[in-house]
């Protein structure tokens, strides 16, 4: 019985010391690819071509519409909302949600491949929505991990939250939740 014990100790042991030098290695490889979180304060928004007839009336917009808002602009229901859907422990974490993604790694090996809920916090929703990589792959969720953390130490919770609200699409080209607001 004690050699059982000790055995899986070791097995623990060496597991969890095997993870450390491979996510070592993973960040010591990626971090110099991913761009500095200061560049996230200024963040280009896109704003749509608007043709507009001799008497200034709106004829036509191409493009994405988008209008920026700033975080006070935001009503307080709407961020509760988003974060009981999207990111319960927003306020909690810096910028990965461990507890979200030991579910998903969880419901990953379980289910064989096949993941039921997500283990992307709004800050790597942000980083996604702003490289516009939406391949699955784990090369990219890692640099996602690393720049989500990164940009946790640049920008304050609610940058955060406003810049995420200001270009998520929202559908009908319109980015952004007062361009949704306006649709």
């Amino acid at each position: 019985m004690r050699r059982l014990g000790s055995f899986i100790l070791w097995s623990t042991a060496t597991l969890v010391c095997g993870a450390c030098l491979i996510l070592a290695a993973a960040y010591l490889y990626l971090n110099p690819q991913v761009p500095d979180a200061a560049s996230f304060r200024n963040v280009k928004l896109r704003a749509p071509l608007s043709i507009y007839s001799a008497d200034e009336k709106l004829i036509q917009e191409f493009g994405e519409r988008l209008v920026p808002v700033t975080f006070d602009q935001i009503p307080p229901l709407f961020v509760r909302a988003l974060l009981d859907t999207e990111d319960k422990r927003f306020f909690e974490h810096g910028g990965i949600d461990l507890i979200t993604l030991a579910n998903a790694s969880w419901q990953l090996v379980r289910n064989k491949g096949s993941i039921r809920t997500g283990a992307s916090t709004i800050t790597m929703q942000l980083v996604k929505n702003i490289s516009g990589d939406t391949e699955v792959r784990f090369i990219r969720k890692f640099k996602e991990m690393l720049l989500a953390l990164k940009i946790e130490q640049e920008l304050s919770k609610q940058e955060i939250l406003a810049l995420y609200l200001n270009i998520i699409p929202f559908g009908k080209h319109a980015f952004g939740i007062q361009a949704a607001a306006n649709t």
